[in-house]
């Protein structure tokens, strides 16, 4: 299986086309996809949460550490 970690920042905006482009570009694969919100001030999270319903590969977690790097790191662990 294939995992794709994705950090995301305020980013509701663009967030439903990240979801898009990996549902249509990876149909073929056995994926998952980890969106690790990384301490949104927009509705991002909330926005993320409730895509993830329709996506079932897809898988959203909240960063309790501040930065890119503790994001990637809570994707990895």
């Amino acid at each position: 299986m294939l995992t794709i970690i994705v950090p995301v920042r305020d980013e509701s905006k663009t967030i439903e086309g990240v979801f898009d482009y990996f549902n249509n570009n990876l149909k073929n694969i056995n994926y998952e996809v980890l969106i690790i919100n990384d301490f949104s001030k927009d509705d991002t999270l909330v926005k993320t949460k409730s895509l993830v319903i329709d996506y079932k590969n897809f898988k959203v977690f909240d960063n309790d550490k501040k930065g890119l790097g503790g994001a990637i790191n809570l994707g990895i662990t």
